[in-house]
């Protein structure tokens, strides 16, 4: 609030009364006074950068936005025409968003994550510039973010699950949560090769996602550009139903050496319960070939690749996974072809028997 005088009409409040970059998209049921903005302003109110997407309700239904007397400038609102009349459309789509930040795309107050039904401007550093193309409004692609591929597992069962990070920029450190279906739980967490002096450590949050932060603390940066970084060992309980579920990375900050804070957007993948694991296919690829040996080798060296399936890989089932695990994959692909050869044998001598 800054100092101002009251109205020559004795009515109004003796401070000038600053509203700049908010918003309101709850609803509002009140008496006269009600409005999305401010419930009443005197006569030394000051809008800028304003809006309102939720319902008001009041004696009054002309003043939505505010009310008293004030000056008013870049606000907007759905629901009625104190101020600038927007559509549903212009608020998802990201035209509002232009509107608000007037055209900024270097450092803008208000941004917004497009796609989501309920998408709206934010005056938040989490989410992302619009920009805009004719009468397109979009984001651009992130140029560092964290991505996993789907995997599955067996009830009661495990499996890794790797994650990874496309960096354009050098990254030092990471943090995100990990929102997991019910029933499944973190047993272990690793770093990849891609480290370079970090620690990563793991907490259960209140909400149920699990917190994950890693972290040099001789501020070194991540070695590449591209390919998995940490390695999530999961547990899922034996009376989970069989099925897909969504396994999702939220709330992701990626910081530089510069201490510049990235935020990335949300990724999701799918997380497959199923009965049907094949021993010895490791990678998930339906087939069980040399790089399913390499895999075991990976994880034994505790460099898990991405989508390394745990229970696959404990062909002998003695509950550990070794590099005899590895020698009978071998064993496997070299049974696998004696016994193609002895069957396409078998059909060829058929084919010549005298009818």
């Amino acid at each position: 609030m800054l100092g101002g005088n009251y109205n020559e009409s004795g009515y109004g409040t003796a401070s000038m009364v600053n509203i700049i970059n908010c918003y309101n998209s709850g609803i509002i049921n009140g008496n006269y006074e009600s409005a999305g903005i401010a419930g009443w302003l005197g006569y030394n109110g000051n809008l800028q950068n304003c809006y309102n997407i939720g319902e008001v309700t009041g004696l009054d239904g002309t003043k939505t936005f505010y009310r008293g007397v004030a000056t008013v400038s870049n606000c907007y609102e759905t629901i009625g025409t104190q101020v600038t009349n927007v559509t549903a459309s212009d608020v998802t789509s990201g035209r509002l968003c232009w509107l608000l930040s007037g055209g900024n795309t270097t450092d803008p107050v208000w941004r917004q994550t497009l796609g989501a039904a309920d998408s709206h401007p934010m005056p938040n550093a989490r989410e992302r510039i619009v920009y805009k193309n004719g009468t397109t409004y979009y984001n651009e692609p992130d140029k560092n973010y964290l991505h996993m591929a789907s995997t599955q597992m067996r009830p009661g069962g495990s499996t890794v699950l790797s994650i990874s990070m496309t960096n354009d920029d050098a990254i030092t450190a990471v943090q995100f949560e990990l929102s997991l279906p019910e029933g499944v739980s973190v047993a272990s967490a690793s770093l990849t090769d891609r480290k370079n002096g970090h620690s990563i450590n793991f907490s259960k949050l209140a909400n149920g996602n699990y917190r994950f932060v890693v972290f040099s603390g001789s501020f070194t940066t991540f070695r590449g550009n591209k390919g998995a970084i940490i390695n999530v060992t999961l547990n899922a309980t034996s009376g989970m139903s069989l099925g897909d579920y969504t396994v999702r990375l939220m709330n992701i900050e990626l910081s530089t050496l510069g201490a510049e804070a990235i935020y990335p957007m949300d990724y999701a993948s799918t997380l497959t319960l199923t009965n049907s694991i094949r021993l010895g296919d490791v990678n998930g690829d339906d087939k069980i070939s040399i790089t399913d040996a390499v895999g075991i080798v990976n994880y034994i060296l505790d460099n898990a690749s991405a989508n390394f399936h745990v229970e696959a890989a404990d062909v002998n089932n003695d509950g550990n996974i070794s590099i005899t695990d590895a020698v009978m994959i071998v064993n496997i692909i070299l049974n696998q072809d004696a016994a193609v050869k002895e069957r396409r044998t078998q059909e060829v001598e058929t084919e010549r028997e005298p009818q």
